[in-house]
């Protein structure tokens, strides 16, 4: 029995509307693929700009604090730690305020300061808590402050839009997939009189079912070349 060969008026119109159904699918999810990952790397960068802010005692001595940093720096959850001196930390202050709150009060009220940079992966409050204990135990420690209240709205927005985000992406999956069957099953359905032609003369199942898939495998390999193109 020799291969059968399916041209018809409308085959090549058929292919054509084939490859272009499957393609724009593609395009579609290509598209939703590379904004979910646009966002997920927005909120990390968004969760790690979380700041904590340790300050030290007045008399803790230098070669503790540079003790300190290096210890921080070590740490999984630190991204990066800088050290603010008392000076700079009241500059900073005069700026914010607009005043010269030294000549006012005359002295320096603002302690030295390690401003710790959260690790993305540490920015849920209940996980930073337990890694900052041994920190706050620390003698030359005076407080360790953050945004609690930011950090956990941050954290539960990220969340919400991150679950939403999954929601439609599995929705879209989904819409693809019966997509690209209905349009295969159009292409076959175009072709059924001579399916049923074969079938009369006493063509097996998988001699009819080979030329379909060796067209489809055809389709998805030019469509995903087009859609990678786009």
């Amino acid at each position: 029995m020799t291969r059968p060969v399916f041209k018809t008026s409308g085959s090549t119109i058929s292919s054509v509307s084939t490859v272009i159904g499957i393609t724009l699918v593609l395009v579609m999810l290509g598209a939703f693929t590379m904004f979910l990952l646009i966002a997920n790397s927005l909120s990390s960068h968004i969760r790690g700009q979380h700041r904590v802010n340790i300050f030290l005692s007045d008399q803790a001595p230098e070669a503790d604090i540079q003790r300190l940093k290096q210890q921080l720096q070590a740490e999984p959850f630190a991204q990066e730690v800088t050290y603010i001196s008392r000076e700079e930390a009241a500059r900073l202050a005069q700026e914010e305020i607009g005043q010269d709150f030294i000549e006012v009060l005359g002295y320096n009220p603002v302690p030295a300061s390690l401003q710790l940079k959260v690790h993305p992966d540490f920015s849920d409050i209940a996980k930073l808590e337990e890694s900052l204990e041994p920190i706050k135990s620390d003698p030359n420690v005076d407080e360790v402050a953050y945004q609690k209240s930011l950090m956990q709205k941050i954290n539960e927005n990220t969340a919400r839009i991150g679950l939403g985000l999954l929601i439609l992406g599995v929705l879209l999956l989904i819409i693809a997939v019966v997509l690209i069957n209905s349009t295969i099953e159009l292409a076959i359905f175009s072709q059924r009189f001579i399916i049923k032609s074969m079938q009369l003369v006493g063509a097996t199942s998988w001699f009819i079912q080979k030329p379909f898939l060796r067209r489809a495998l055809g389709f998805g390999v030019v469509s995903s070349i087009l859609a990678m193109a786009i």
